[in-house]
């Protein structure tokens, strides 16, 4: 019998973790799509580079994922400096955000606590980050992508990161359909459809993807395996029919809590 207790959705779990949190601990998709930002950066910031590179990330959450990337690469640059502009809605992760995010002699940043429709800014970015942003229309995603890359500067790269169709993808649209009754999932394939018009405008881009796996902790932790479940479907399990709760279970006790996991990376470079 799972745990009858009130959901975790945007909340702490015990006071001590937020449900995405949980999800991070039985998954390596983070370590796998870290190693792909890098080489990514690697491949488009020069060794040796002595200049500032300015950079701006969309949705931030708490920062520590790119802060980690961030790190590694200077690391290996010791004459490169970064001034990067996080943009993040929610004040809860806003606070960790600051945390995760010190000044040091390198890395110079700047907190915006906004939604990206109400973000004003005049200035222009080397780089823009937007990973797993699915607050957008999904009919909205080509117009969204455009308005991004009008901030970039020339030479500059527009890091734009979605979900495959993967087991994921597959478990929220047969559930999310059984609760909401109707549910589009935002994949890459959104991205896809408007490739062509883009490279028409001038736009390369180049398609990366990261695979990783999600281990489930159906037969060891039933809290953790509940806030995992409302982390992905969006709804306190208190609150699903027996019936959804059920098929979930049966669900993810077939695949023995093992569910694969692809991020497509999409990068879009604008001409000097």
């Amino acid at each position: 019998m799972l745990l009858p207790g009130r959901g975790y959705e945007y909340r702490t779990k015990n006071n001590r973790e937020t449900p995405f949190e949980t999800f991070l601990r039985y998954t390596n998709e983070k370590n796998k799509l870290a190693k792909k930002y890098l080489k990514i950066l690697r491949e488009r910031i020069p060794n040796g580079f002595s200049g500032e590179i300015s950079v701006l990330d969309i949705g931030a959450g708490e920062g520590a994922f790119l802060n980690n990337v961030l790190k590694k690469l200077l690391d290996q640059r010791k004459s490169t400096k970064i001034s990067i502009t996080l943009l993040e809605p929610s004040v809860d992760l806003m606070n960790a955000l600051k945390n995760n995010f010190p000044k040091t002699a390198q890395l110079r940043p700047f907190f915006v606590n906004d939604r990206w429709e109400e973000f004003k800014v005049r200035k222009k970015f080397d780089f823009i980050f937007a990973t797993h942003l699915y607050h957008f229309n999904i009919d909205n995603y080509l117009l969204e992508i455009r308005n991004m890359l009008f901030l970039l500067k020339g030479g500059g790269s527009l890091i734009f990161t979605l979900r495959g169709k993967d087991d994921v993808f597959h478990f929220k649209t047969k559930f999310k359909k059984g609760i909401f009754g109707v549910f589009r999932a935002k994949t890459s394939q959104v991205i896809e459809k408007g490739l062509v018009q883009l490279n028409e405008e001038g736009y390369k881009t180049i398609k990366f993807k990261s695979k990783s796996k999600l281990r489930i902790p159906i037969f060891k932790d039933e809290q953790d395996f509940v806030a995992i479940m409302e982390f992905y479907l969006n709804y306190p399990w208190i609150d699903l029919d027996e019936k959804i709760k059920d098929s979930v279970i049966k669900y993810v006790k077939r695949k023995k809590g093992a569910f694969l996991q692809e991020d497509n990376i999409f990068v879009f470079s604008k001409a000097n």
